[in-house]
């Protein structure tokens, strides 16, 4: 029997290793949702799942982690628990108060001092300014901001974060930062050579050390709290004024108020400059673009002077005169960038140019009122 008997366990052996041999080859077919009588987050948030599972934090947390465990079917989706910076500060605490003492904080409140942005169509906010706005949205629990507008969801990659094209979505259109950038020389060669050690990217310059408070000297606006130029503040004065009156100018934390703030942000960028110019080279480039928002300024409160004059006359409205100043304030916005980043078509062509045209047009607009009259 022994004789017989060892064969028999023999082939059983053999048939158990060639059935793991093809399970190991042949994939597994993933039970669907359907087939589970406990479907998981998967099962409904397939996408969501994947993105999650390329996270570095996939690792150390689950879903319930952030979104809490109530929620755990379609007929109690309104129990899910939305996450906040005051989620994300529980493990980065740093960044979080970092982000929270800088401008993008700000930028729920920023939107909501639009005058026209309460008279817009509630599609058109969503779509345009809420996009980028809610960067700085205001929850319930007090914390301002998204992180996910920068470290887009489920991955919530840092190094996707760190990229330029993360600033895309949002410094674009008349306030084009990233376009700016992305025609400058730094612009070119990182862009060729993706390679942050042979030109700067947005974040070498704006989030200096991973900084998440990214602010600059002149801020948004161009503007500063205290102006040492006795010419300058004459014209700024206008400038001000035209800046409330369509809104941005009323937004908070967009100005450096003493010029000892905007003295130690400038040095910042100076010093980041030196990183790879002669620092006396990186401050005349400063200095010239210092004095473009100046030479803007002229032409800026030329335009706001006259619209304020047709609207007094009456000959526009106020809808017609908010449209020439934003305008105006959109070439303001590319000359002076332009400058800074050192990309002659918006300092030029998308800035100054049509800046001064701009002018020449209501100039002679005016006129042509006044020699009716």
């Amino acid at each position: 029997m022994y004789v017989n008997k060892k064969p028999v366990i023999g082939c059983l052996g053999l048939a158990v290793l060639a059935l793991a041999l093809v399970l190991a080859v042949v994939p597994v077919e993933r039970v669907s949702a359907q087939d589970q009588k406990t479907p998981t987050c998967e099962s409904c948030h397939a996408g969501a799942a994947r993105d999650w599972a390329r996270s570095k934090m996939a690792g150390a947390m689950n879903c319930s982690t952030c979104h809490g465990s109530e929620h755990n079917k379609a007929e109690n989706a309104r129990l899910v628990r939305t996450p906040t910076p005051a989620t994300c500060q529980k493990c980065h605490s740093k960044q979080v108060e970092q982000f929270a003492s800088g401008k993008h904080a700000l930028g729920w409140r920023a939107l909501e001092v639009v005058p026209n942005f309460a008279k817009l169509p509630a599609p058109v906010a969503q779509s345009g300014c809420i996009g980028c706005h809610q960067v700085g949205y205001i929850w319930a629990d007090g914390s301002q901001g998204k992180c996910d507008s920068c470290h887009t969801r489920h991955s919530f990659s840092a190094a996707e974060a760190n990229e330029p094209e993360a600033c895309g979505t949002c410094h674009a259109g008349d306030h084009p930062q990233y376009d700016i950038w992305s025609n400058s020389k730094h612009g070119k060669l990182y862009q060729m050579t993706r390679d942050s050690s042979r030109a700067p990217k947005c974040q070498t310059c704006h989030m200096q050390g991973g900084d998440h408070k990214a602010i600059t000297a002149w801020g948004f606006l161009g503007m500063r709290g205290e102006e040492p130029d006795p010419e300058w503040r004459k014209i700024r004065g206008t400038t001000e004024t035209i800046l409330k009156l369509i809104g941005p100018g009323n937004a908070p934390g967009v100005t450096r108020q003493t010029y000892a703030e905007w003295q130690a942000e400038r040095q910042k960028m100076l010093d980041t400059c030196a990183g790879c110019h002669a620092t006396s080279f990186a401050k005349r480039a400063l200095e010239r673009g210092d004095a473009v928002i100046k030479e803007s300024d002229k032409v800026f409160g030329q335009i706001g002077m006259l619209t304020l004059k047709l609207r007094n006359e009456r000959a526009i409205d106020d809808k017609t005169q908010s449209a020439i100043l934003r305008e105006a304030l959109a070439y303001r916005f590319s000359a002076y960038m332009g400058t800074f980043h050192g990309a002659y078509r918006y300092a030029w062509d998308e800035g100054y140019l049509p800046l001064t045209d701009a002018l020449v047009r209501l100039g002679e607009r005016t006129g042509k009122l006044t020699n009716q009259r």
